[in-house]
């Protein structure tokens, strides 16, 4: 780690799979942790049982929008509280949805801070009957957010 800079987070370093071993770079560990959130499945350890923070499994699991938005919100911050100084998550619903089984997108604001710099992360997610068409399509083919055919 070098002395001084700024997004080296001294608190605690995330595990990558990677000959790296450890990341101790602040965005980049946001990024990997919150990664780690869209791709867990919430049964994936009986050792942690109930401890896996696993968004597919929020959506699977609540059906009301504001029940989704606010387990978001408080699972996220929880687990990122273990990596960071402070946590800030906000996920609330991109316009209504008057229809639940219909397309929604959610807006997540994340902001953290460590060693007194804060960095944030904005996503906007976008499912369809709580599939992440949207976030998938942004990850794996680097779509543009404001694609017309979303």
């Amino acid at each position: 780690m070098t002395p001084g800079n700024p997004s080296q987070n001294n608190k605690v370093p995330v595990p990558v799979l990677s000959s790296q071993g450890w990341e101790h770079d602040t965005p980049t560990q946001l990024d990997v942790l919150l990664a780690h959130c869209f791709v867990a499945q919430y049964s994936q350890t009986h050792l942690f049982k109930d401890q896996v923070l696993s968004v597919p499994w929020i959506l699977q699991k609540y059906t009301s929008i504001s029940d989704v938005t606010n387990q978001i919100e408080t699972r996220i911050e929880v687990y990122l509280r273990s990596y960071f100084d402070t946590v800030t998550v906000a996920c609330r619903e991109h316009g209504e949805n008057t229809n639940p089984s219909s397309k929604c997108v959610l807006d997540l604001y994340i902001s953290v801070t460590s060693n007194g710099v804060e960095y944030e992360l904005t996503n906007r997610i976008r499912f369809i009957n709580s599939v992440f068409d949207k976030l998938v399509r942004l990850n794996n083919l680097g779509e543009d957010i404001n694609d017309s055919r979303f």
